[in-house]
């Protein structure tokens, strides 16, 4: 369901435009102003797929409205059609600058507004970001009696002579950071069989 916003100081050119929009497509909801800065007001908080502006209205033309309906986040990609009754190409030039889409000359064509508008409404899906899933807070993780991490007491290394090594580890690195040693304590020796007779096994 699309939203269309029509501004035009004249009743009577925003019945009509409310009238064709409804032509556009099915479901179409217009929200009309005569004043621009209710409709900027307005614009603070509703999003809308188009916008059909008269050029030449007291107070502020249909380029200052384009510009600081621009400048607002929601407004940055939503297609704006202006109506103007200037041939002047100067005026065109002023809209464009300010951020106008298209552009309609007084007296309007029903048919051609028509099918403008529908045209724009379909660039205007086009270029909108697409909608992600919405972001879900990850739960806090359950309170635990154990101590943290950084908490826990940690290995202090200790001076092994020359180049050799802790067993299961390496020098200088605690032991819970390098794994299981790769040999049985020597405590854990069968009965028996001395140091040298296992290393002249493994050898």
């Amino acid at each position: 369901m699309a939203l269309i916003l029509i501004l035009d100081d004249r009743a009577t050119n925003r019945n009509i435009y409310a009238r064709l929009a409804a032509a556009i497509e099915p479901g179409i909801v217009t929200e009309v102003f005569a004043d621009p800065l209710d409709a900027l007001e307005w614009l603070q908080s509703n999003r809308v797929d188009l916008v059909i502006t008269d050029y030449r209205m007291p107070g502020m033309d249909g380029a200052e409205f384009t510009s600081r309906f621009r400048a607002m986040p929601s407004g940055a990609l939503v297609p704006v059609m202006v109506v103007t009754a200037y041939d002047d190409r100067s005026f065109r030039l002023r809209a464009l600058d300010a951020g106008a889409t298209d552009f309609l000359q007084t007296p309007i064509d029903h048919f051609e507004l028509v099918t403008r508008a529908r045209n724009l409404l379909a660039l205007g899906r086009q270029a909108a970001p697409p909608a992600g899933p919405a972001h879900q807070p990850r739960p806090a993780p359950p309170h635990s009696s154990q101590p943290a991490a950084s908490d826990a007491p940690r290995d202090t290394p200790r001076d092994v002579p020359g180049d050799a090594q802790p067993r299961g580890g390496i020098a200088g690195v605690p032991g819970h950071l390098v794994g299981p040693p790769l040999v049985p304590p020597m405590a854990a020796l069968p009965e028996g069989l001395s140091a040298a007779e296992l290393a002249s096994i493994l050898d």
